[in-house]
């Protein structure tokens, strides 16, 4: 515990700085697999690690599956890492690693010890422990700081099924192919417009999977729609919205049918800014990032949260295709 004190009060002025503007953890990956005996570990990339300092103070932690480690020393050529585990009693388990493993670097400091999460809102530039995500160490929990809400919670995302999508023509004649094998291990959701140009509006239920968000407060921040064109290129496409819909609740006394739609997520942002309209390759897709300025909260058990694209084709008949949708959340700490 002497040198984890030693290491502390070797980083107090750097971590003084830290504290005026948001810093993040760096991460890499295992480059092989670690035995639960090994000394050291190889990494895909070393940047930013250092061995032990001149008091043989920890200077750089690594941290992997719930497993925090000690850099001794680090070949920056071969990655081949020497460390300590099971670091100064902290807590974490010292087991085996699979190749690939996502591994955190971060100064000693930067690795809160106490088993739990931060609490109270946060201010990204003002950090409790100088980075960006916090690290629970002894429950393996990532928290980070939403630059929206000001609130501490954990990130996620889902992937949704192409098959939540459907067409409506609106000037033209649309047919429903379903879901298409495009190659092997390839299926996406297509749809074929008639050979009058006109415009098609395919929207996609983004809801997610009640395991989610049931007594936990999730909130959408983002969602990627991969789509695609064949035959012929879109000629345009129409600004995404996002909106959600709100059903009755079941009452005892029976509710007038409802299905009222509202729109979510305030001002977007669109990356890229233009859209690509070119024809692709059956099973390849573009990807749109629709960025929420306002979160969307989706505790409501009897509301649903859609996405709506609309395009526009030629004369020429086109093949619309949709691979998924990529849905990013948060979910705030409890005592937020």
């Amino acid at each position: 515990m002497t040198k984890r004190i030693a290491s502390l009060v070797f980083l107090a002025l750097a971590l003084s700085a830290l504290a005026f503007g948001q810093a993040t953890l760096a991460s890499t990956t295992l480059s092989a697999q670690v035995g639960q005996t090994d000394t050291y570990v190889i990494l895909a990339a070393t940047t930013g690690i250092s061995g032990l300092g001149p008091l043989g103070q920890c200077q750089t932690d690594l941290y992997v599956d719930r497993e925090l480690m000690c850099v001794v020393s680090v070949n920056t050529a071969s990655g081949q890492t020497f460390v300590q585990r099971d670091v100064f009693n902290m807590g974490t388990v010292v087991q085996s690693h699979a190749s690939g493993a996502v591994v955190w670097i971060g100064t000693p400091s930067q690795f809160p010890t106490a088993n739990g999460q931060p609490s109270g809102y946060c201010n990204p530039t003002q950090l409790n422990n100088g980075a960006l995500p916090w690290i629970a160490i002894n429950t393996g929990a990532i928290y980070t700081c939403n630059s929206l809400t000001n609130q501490w919670g954990t990130e996620g995302y889902v992937f949704i099924s192409p098959v939540g999508c459907g067409s409506l023509a609106t000037t033209t004649t649309t047919t429903d192919n379903g879901m298409v094998p495009a190659a092997t291990n390839n299926v996406v959701h297509q749809f074929t417009t008639s050979g009058t140009g006109g415009t098609t509006e395919l929207t996609c239920d983004l809801t997610l999977p009640s395991r989610i968000t049931a007594g936990k407060g999730a909130v959408l921040t983002d969602v990627e729609f991969l789509y695609g064109a064949q035959t012929t290129a879109i000629s345009s496409i129409a600004a995404a919205t996002v909106k959600t819909v709100t059903y009755p609740a079941s009452t005892a006394s029976g509710d007038a049918a409802a299905g009222t739609v509202a729109a979510a997520g305030g001002t977007y942002t669109v990356t890229p800014s233009t859209l690509q309209k070119s024809t692709t390759t059956t099973g390849q897709c573009y990807n749109e990032k629709v960025a929420f300025g306002t979160p969307i909260p989706v505790n409501t058990d009897n509301q649903v949260v859609t996405f709506d694209q609309v395009f526009t084709n030629s004369a020429a008949a086109t093949v619309y295709q949709v691979c998924g949708l990529l849905v990013h959340y948060y979910v705030p700490a409890p005592n937020n």
